[in-house]
């Protein structure tokens, strides 16, 4: 049987099929998938600068109390909470206040500081940008080396055809918990208390267990921000966790893949991709979206006046899980396979260059565009694969993925049906043929 091998080109990093025949066939069978190992038992254990911060934040609040009048308690939300009971660093810090904007609260925290003698930043006010998810404004600033976002606890209200609340209001420590995305990124780290409170009563154990799940129903939860399906499949493949399946069965429904099209802008979709290609597991992520049928809402969500003019229709998403599966077995060879190792100049850019990893995995993920041209309205002849990455993700140039990617797919035409001991490529030497390969894409 013939075995698909891949050519990487150290320049544009793409990977070109290229059949060796003496190879067995390799299975595109799922490998198992590689699990974050929860900790005997959950815990936070802050660092020399968290316990500092902790401390700064709690007499600040005492004093605010006493002296001005002013009560509040201060917790820190979401990823931050979730890393560290993995065992994980995070730099990520986020207050979450209770009964205070966080702009005032975070410059009482400046001047009390301060006056301690500790140097912080001045204050910046991010202003609300609902596009960017950002509902309410926010307090930024520099502490003890770190930076501080600093936000009022809140509760959330959706019109019926938008992503965005229409109503946000301050909230519970439970409300705001329930508007999150899924359980574990539901947890709070009570600064007062030194403790960790779950409202959901579901983020501690699904912790334990491995499991996504999001804190109200997932259709209610999908029907509000219907962006977090993807956030859903990217910490489901971050972490090597399983998604409960009345999750999966949200995710699944034809009116979810229509909202995640309509109602989430395409530029926090791409934001989105973007870390999964940048994750430890980009292959599960694609496994994820193709079980799903979210491919073509993620990726083929293009404007009728282009894909009218499509010289071909796109290929299954099937393609893009193949290419996956073939890239990683290359990149990390499975001991079980019996695998035409990559020459290991075409594969030294990847120890040099951290975007030529995503790159590849973006350029696999995007394989059913290979071959497919549109025309513009100058009827200009357009790689179909420039749409994709420019319309249905807006991403740019940014890890050479609109200038790199299209430029590899036209370079794989050229080198499918070439050999090595085709004229153009012969040299004195291996390496020398190889740097021609760079040279000709």
């Amino acid at each position: 049987m013939l075995f698909l091998r891949r050519v990487f080109h150290s320049s544009h990093r793409i990977p070109i099929l290229i059949q060796h025949p003496k190879s067995r066939r390799m299975s595109l069978k799922p490998a198992l998938r590689l699990r974050t190992e929860v900790p005997p038992t959950l815990e936070v254990k802050l660092t020399e600068v968290e316990d500092q911060i902790c401390t700064l934040v709690d007499e600040c609040t005492a004093y605010l109390k006493q002296e001005k009048g002013i009560e509040t308690t201060c917790r820190i939300a979401g990823g931050w909470v979730r890393d560290k009971l993995l065992g994980l660093e995070s730099n990520d810090i986020d207050i979450a206040l209770s009964d205070i904007m966080g702009v005032p609260f975070a410059e009482h925290l400046v001047e009390f500081a301060r006056q301690k003698g500790i140097s912080t930043s001045e204050v910046a006010k991010i202003s609300m940008n609902p596009e960017q998810s950002k509902h309410l404004e926010t307090a930024t600033f520099r502490v003890l080396d770190r930076m501080l976002d600093v936000v009022n606890l809140r509760s959330e209200e959706y019109a019926g055809d938008s992503r965005i609340p229409n109503q946000v209001a301050f909230g519970t420590p439970l409300q705001d918990a329930l508007r999150r995305d899924i359980t574990i990124n539901a947890l709070f780290y009570n600064i007062h208390t030194r403790t960790v409170e779950d409202f959901t009563e579901k983020g501690l154990d699904d912790l334990r267990s491995g499991i996504v799940r999001t804190p109200l129903a997932p259709t209610e939860t999908f029907h509000d921000d219907p962006l977090r399906v993807v956030r859903c499949i990217r910490f489901a493949s971050r972490f090597g966790f399983d998604m409960v399946p009345e999750l999966e069965a949200a995710a699944r429904d034809p009116i979810t893949h229509e909202a995640l099209k309509s109602k989430v802008s395409r530029e926090r979709i791409g934001e989105e991709i973007t870390k999964m290609m940048k994750g430890g597991d980009p292959l599960s992520a694609m496994r994820h979206i193709h079980n799903l049928n979210l491919y073509s809402s993620i990726f083929a969500a293009l404007p009728r006046e282009i894909t009218s003019s499509f010289s071909d229709v796109l290929g299954p998403s099937t393609d893009a899980l193949k290419a996956s599966t073939i890239l990683l077995a290359l990149l990390e060879p499975p001991t079980s396979m019996a695998l035409c190792p990559v020459h290991p100049t075409l594969l030294s850019t990847l120890s040099t260059d951290p975007t030529s990893r995503p790159r590849l995995f973006l350029a696999a993920a995007l394989t059913p565009y290979r071959g497919v041209t549109y025309q513009d309205r100058k009827k200009k002849t357009i790689p179909a694969v420039d749409a994709a990455i420019r319309e249905s993700l807006k991403l740019g140039a940014q890890n050479h993925f609109l200038d790199g990617i299209p430029a590899l797919f036209a370079a794989s035409g050229m080198l499918v049906s070439s050999a090595l001991d085709d004229a153009r490529f012969t040299g004195p030497s291996e390496r020398v043929a190889i740097g021609m390969f760079d040279g000709f894409l």
